[in-house]
């Protein structure tokens, strides 16, 4: 088993989730249910790395629903500038996850909630039609 990380750094992992939870999916807006990357199952990993003085080199590796995504560079963007707009921030790595295996349960047990809430109210929009 290995030793849990410094509080210090346990916060910034959660404070880097958060982070990428503020940079909205489209798809998941145009559904209805805006979400964010780590709530839609997009942030496969995150690593810090002490960069001195400090600060922390934050590598995140991303994923997407599927290899004709186009947001993947908008995604990339919006949370390399959210992330060095931290003063403990010193630099921040993004790489891609190209296997291509997320799929729904990858999201939220809240976020698959939603949906399915969303997806009902539609239902009986449609059906009272």
């Amino acid at each position: 088993m290995s030793a849990e990380p410094p509080r210090g750094e346990r916060d910034l992992h959660a404070a880097v989730l958060a982070i990428a939870d503020e940079v909205i999916d489209p798809c998941s807006l145009a559904q209805g249910v805006p979400a964010g990357l780590a709530e839609m199952g997009l942030v496969h990993s995150v690593a810090l790395e002490d960069a001195g003085a400090g600060t922390t080199r934050v590598r995140v590796r991303l994923r997407l629903t599927a290899p004709g995504c186009l947001y993947g560079v908008a995604f990339e963007r919006e949370l390399r500038a959210r992330l060095l707009a931290r003063a403990d921030v010193a630099a921040v790595e993004v790489e891609w996850d190209g296997t291509f295996d997320w799929t729904p349960e990858d999201m939220a047990a809240s976020l698959r909630a939603r949906l399915e809430e969303r997806r009902g109210a539609l239902r009986a929009a449609g059906s009272a039609a």
